[in-house]
């Protein structure tokens, strides 16, 4: 999740120091909101990119269905289309039990 990238990159850099972000927007105003920020803006890029391959390789466009507890986060960053979906996992338990009912 974004917790966990955001410690590594403030362990993995000799002399950064985490701290508390007080802003969610896209242009930070200090050391922890830039690595908040770019820590929510890697993973969006990721998915954006991996969606616009993907649609590329199959000559479609999928669905983005967005989940988790980052989810609303990263949403925030996102440029393209997307479904949230908090409860997926959830749901999707309940067909597998419907199934065997």
């Amino acid at each position: 999740g974004l917790a966990l990238m955001g410690r590594a990159l403030v362990q993995g850099t000799w002399g950064l120091q985490g701290g508390q972000a007080q802003g969610g927007d896209r242009l930070a105003r200090n050391t922890a909101e830039a690595m908040q920020s770019g820590v929510r803006q890697a993973a969006a890029g990721l998915i954006e990119r991996t969606l616009r391959e993907t649609a590329r390789r199959l000559g479609c466009n999928p669905r983005l269905l967005l989940t988790g507890g980052d989810a609303d986060s990263i949403a925030a960053q996102l440029e393209m289309a997307y479904e949230l979906r908090p409860d997926l996992v959830l749901e999707g338990l309940l067909v597998l039990t419907r199934r065997e009912a």
